[in-house]
C-alpha cells in the first residue's frame, strides 16, 4: 500500500500538470473566442511560457509533472490499479491510458527542451500523417487512426454521461455535486475537439492529401471558421478549462483503488 501511496503523490502532481496545459489552451481558446489571437494546441501552450517570468523554471516544473502523469498511467494500466479486469474493455481502456501516456511523455520531453533552450521539431499532425501516409496502405492507416480518434471521442462522452470519473474521487457533499458538473463539461468540450480531429484525419486519408489532416488548434480554428464560431468556440472553450479544472480536482482528491 505504501507503493500505491506513493503513486499516488505522483499522480496528483502529474493531474496538476495535465491540468494546467488544459487551463492555457482553454486560455487561448478563450482570447481566440473573443477575436484576441488564435487558438492554440498543447505545444503552444508550453511555447507560450518560453521568455516569460521565469518561464525556464515553470517549463521545468511542467516536464517532471507531465513525465510524472505519463510513467503513473503506465503503472495504472499495466498494474489494472483501476481494476478493469482483462476483457476485452478491459483490455481496451488499459491499451488507452498507455497511448496517453505515450503522448505525454511526448509533451514532457518537449517542454524539457523547451526548458534548456531547445527546439524540438516535427510532431504536429500533418507532419505524422504525411509520414504515415508514405508508408504501405498509408491512407487506409490515416483513416483508421481516425477511426481510433472518434471511439476515443465516444468513450469521452460516455465518460461524461455516467460520470465514472468520479469513482476515484473521495468527495462529498456540494463538493461532489460541483466537480462532477465540472468534470461532465469538460469531457463534452474534449469530445467534440476530438471528434472534429477525426473528421480531419478521414478527410486526409479518404483524399489522400496529409494538408487536411489537423490536431487540436486546427479543430478550434475550424469551430471559430463556422456561423456563429465565436459563439461555439467560447462555448468549447469553457469546457476546455473545466477539464484543466476538473485535472485540479483529480490531483487533489483522486485515490487509487488498486495495489501492487
Amino acid at each position: 500500500m505504501d507503493r500505491v501511496r506513493r503513486l499516488e503523490a505522483f499522480s496528483r502532481i502529474g493531474f496538476a500538470a495535465h491540468g494546467a496545459v488544459y487551463l492555457l489552451v482553454g486560455w487561448f481558446a478563450v482570447r481566440a473566442a473573443l477575436s484576441i489571437g488564435s487558438p492554440t494546441d498543447a505545444r503552444g501552450a508550453l511555447d507560450s511560457l518560453v521568455g516569460g517570468p521565469f518561464g525556464w523554471a515553470l517549463l521545468g516544473v511542467m516536464a517532471l509533472g507531465l513525465l510524472c502523469y505519463a510513467l503513473c498511467g503506465v503503472a495504472e494500466a499495466v498494474f489494472d490499479l483501476h481494476e478493469q479486469g482483462d476483457t476485452a474493455r478491459g483490455l481496451a481502456v488499459r491499451s488507452g491510458r498507455i497511448i496517453s501516456a505515450l503522448i505525454h511523455l511526448a509533451l514532457a520531453v518537449y517542454a524539457g527542451a523547451l526548458a534548456v533552450g531547445l527546439t524540438l521539431s516535427g510532431g504536429s499532425a500533418k507532419g505524422w500523417t504525411a509520414w504515415l501516409m508514405s508508408q504501405p496502405y498509408g491512407p487506409w492507416l490515416v483513416m483508421a487512426v481516425g477511426v481510433g480518434v472518434f471511439v476515443v471521442a465516444m468513450l469521452q462522452v460516455r465518460i461524461a454521461w455516467t460520470a465514472t470519473f468520479m469513482e476515484q474521487l473521495v468527495i462529498s457533499g456540494d463538493m461532489r455535486w460541483l466537480a462532477e458538473a465540472i468534470g461532465r463539461t469538460g469531457y463534452l468540450a474534449r469530445a467534440t475537439v476530438l471528434t472534429l480531429t477525426c473528421i480531419f484525419l478521414l478527410s486526409a486519408g479518404w483524399n489522400v492529401d496529409s494538408s487536411q489532416a489537423g490536431g487540436l488548434a486546427d479543430a478550434l480554428r475550424q469551430l471559430q471558421r463556422q456561423p456563429y464560431g465565436p459563439w461555439m468556440l467560447g462555448v468549447v472553450s469553457v469546457g476546455l478549462v473545466m477539464f484543466g479544472v476538473s485535472s485540479f480536482v483529480e490531483a487533489a482528491y483522486r485515490r487509487l483503488t488498486g495495489a501492487f
